[in-house]
């Protein structure tokens, strides 16, 4: 943990020292983005293979000198096929990301970094199990990710890549070491529509 805080105040360091000039340049914007996740979780202990979901939700851009301060609110499946058992788990969350967007000029390409917070929705396995009561209600996450967008009449059309992993455990204290403490890890492809406002 203290060395995504470190890394994250190293890039603000490097990118961010500008004048307020260069955030007057640029608008906040807002847009909405969906795509598709595959997903998994990180264990020692158990064999699994990747589930496969959806991820939507809106987003807002606000410029802070050369870099810009991105929240999010997304709906995200994720979850892993366990193959031993023969079953998939089933977790959908909504999540709350706040990233640090860095910008490439002519503003056609971008990278993102920082933490996100995940809230637990539903929990279950394909036989129709409750998994609620095993999984923690909040997960904390960081995410890395870059993409590109092209100027239209319309506002700005782009598409993104993404990896979120998880910080903390998926499944709470009690059934952690059940499962061997997994975590959850997702690879994100999104279209993103936005425009200035």
């Amino acid at each position: 943990m203290r060395r995504t805080i470190l890394t994250l105040s190293v890039v603000l360091i490097l990118l961010g020292g500008s004048t307020a000039a260069d955030s007057q340049l640029r608008k906040i914007a807002i847009g909405a983005k969906a795509g598709l996740n595959v997903s998994d979780i990180v264990s020692d202990g158990i064999d699994s293979s990747p589930r496969l979901g959806i991820v939507a939700g809106v987003f807002a851009t606000v410029p802070f000198g050369k870099l810009s301060v991105q929240p999010e609110v997304l709906y995200s499946m994720k979850g892993y096929d366990a193959d031993e058992l023969d079953f998939t788990v089933e977790l959908d969350y909504i999540e709350f990301p706040v990233l640090v967007r860095y910008d490439f000029k002519p503003r056609n390409g971008h990278v993102v970094i920082g933490p996100a917070i995940s809230r637990r929705l539903n929990a279950k396995n394909s036989l129709g199990d409750d998994l609620e009561s095993w999984t923690a209600k909040t997960v904390f996450c960081i995410v890395g990710g870059g993409g590109f967008a092209f100027e239209t009449s319309s506002g700005l059309l782009g598409v993104e890549g993404r990896v979120t992993l998880g910080l903390s455990d998926t499944f709470d204290e009690d059934h952690a070491q059940v499962v061997c403490g997994e975590r959850n890890i997702n690879f994100s492809l999104m279209a993103a529509w936005s425009f200035d406002l």
